[in-house]
């Protein structure tokens, strides 16, 4: 099996000081021969090729589980725009404050996971 070396490079106490200090990593991979991949890089290669994700059962060879279709949910929020833009108006003790607060942090995080966030209609 081929060995990684990683050498440091350290210099005098003055270098260290005014940032001259070099760290070099000379590692290098060993070429495998023709025709010869490890087992993980199989591994990856195959599932970095396979789209879908299906579960078949060993002893049977029926699917068992299989990838949703993807969708686009819609998350409606405890509250209307005018409410939410008004709560950042108000001290860090009140309801009001810490509601908008939480809205934001959940549009945040849904709008990260690609969902559509709507606020509650006026009424």
């Amino acid at each position: 099996m081929a060995e990684l070396k990683e050498v440091l490079k350290i210099g005098t106490e003055a270098e260290l000081n005014r940032g001259a200090v070099d760290i070099v990593d000379t590692r290098k991979e060993d070429p495998l021969p023709h025709g010869v991949e490890t087992w993980m890089r199989e591994v990856e290669k195959a599932h970095q090729n396979s789209n879908t994700n299906v579960v078949k059962d060993d002893s049977t060879g029926q699917i068992v589980m299989q990838p949703t279709a993807p969708s686009n949910p819609v998350v409606t929020l405890p509250t209307t725009k005018t409410k939410f833009k008004n709560g950042f108006t108000k001290k860090v003790g009140d309801a009001g404050r810490w509601l908008s607060e939480m809205v934001l942090r959940l549009i945040k995080i849904k709008v990260k996971d690609n969902v559509v966030v709507q606020f509650k209609n006026e009424s």
